[in-house]
């Protein structure tokens, strides 16, 4: 393949992807992303072999592109903090306006997109709770975190920030937030001792009523 042409066919997936996250599958024309990319209709079905092809290559190279917020240690700062702020921002990040198209444009091709889904998933989990586990570790190591296996705590995190946001974009749209001091509540009063649930409420900025 020559240069042109994969810069041609890159356009074609950038555009594509565009597309399909903001308007209907059958509303998305070949000839209009063609006349956009500047090349054919031929090239478009040589390459990707027709609208559906196209649709999975370009919900991959989205999906692909996606840059989670990062876990790092805050110096200064307790594990546990450093934990609350990468939960908080992972929240937003899923909950956000895009994130909620991608997650109603995958949920109405679950066909189509399963099989790449399932893969990227998988590979972000794995390396989400590989992170997770050693800040975890250290949470129960300082005492913010009850005596729980890591990779308990690490599982919990992780299911209930993805559900609550998932749930609320696909089924009840864009229009309802999220409530993600109530998420970050859901997530961690179980996990915590009770210095973690302290320190969790000063986080909140909530009043010093304790957790039971």
């Amino acid at each position: 393949m020559t240069d042109k042409k994969k810069r041609s066919l890159d356009r074609v997936v950038a555009i594509a992807s565009e597309e399909f996250l903001t308007r209907e599958f059958d509303e998305v024309s070949i000839a209009s992303i063609a006349g956009r990319a500047h090349c054919s209709t031929t090239t478009i079905y040589a390459a990707f072999g027709g609208k559906e092809g196209l649709f999975l290559r370009a919900l991959t190279h989205r999906m692909s592109k996606v840059r989670h917020p990062q876990l790092d240690r805050v110096s200064g700062r307790s594990a546990l903090h450093s934990l609350l702020v990468f939960a908080e921002a992972h929240i937003r990040y899923l909950a956000s306006l895009r994130m909620r198209r991608e997650f109603s444009t995958f949920a109405a091709h679950t066909r189509l997109m399963r099989p790449v889904v399932t893969k990227i998933i998988r590979s972000t989990y794995h390396d989400l709770s590989r992170a997770l586990n050693e800040v975890v570790r250290c949470c129960i190591t300082e005492g913010s975190m009850r005596s729980l296996e890591p990779e308990i705590a690490t599982y919990n995190i992780i299911a209930i920030s993805n559900y609550e946001t998932q749930t609320f974009g696909i089924l009840f749209g864009d229009e309802t937030p999220v409530d993600v001091q109530e998420t970050l509540r859901r997530i961690f009063i179980p996990l915590l001792s009770a210095s973690g649930k302290r320190q969790l409420q000063r986080y909140l900025g909530e009043p010093q009523a304790i957790y039971t």
